[in-house]
């Protein structure tokens, strides 16, 4: 576990997913802390939050000595991952020919 920001504690997992999925600490922390659904998912929870036209999701378990939640993944539904540069480049060169 890495990172932390507010009532939240991420792993190296969920940082390296905020990245590549350009999602801020601010849209974790709205979306579990004033979610839109709730799902509990055995001892983890799924929250879900319309975030700027953006269906935030993300999966989370609460630690309740520490009074946080550990999160272990975000994502934004209906959303790809994009592709690293190198591919983009390669994907370019392709149509091109």
């Amino acid at each position: 576990m890495a990172q932390n920001y507010q009532n939240l504690v991420f792993t190296h997992h969920a940082e390296a997913r905020l990245k590549k999925r350009n999602l801020s600490l601010v849209m974790v922390w709205e979306t579990i802390n004033h979610s839109d659904k709730k799902f509990s998912k055995g001892k983890n929870f799924k929250f879900i939050k319309l975030w700027q036209g953006r269906r935030v999701q993300v999966i989370a378990d609460y630690l309740p000595k520490e009074k946080k939640y550990l999160v272990i993944s975000v994502w934004v539904r209906g959303e790809d991952d994009p592709k690293p540069w190198w591919w983009q480049i390669i994907a370019k060169l392709a149509r091109i020919k």
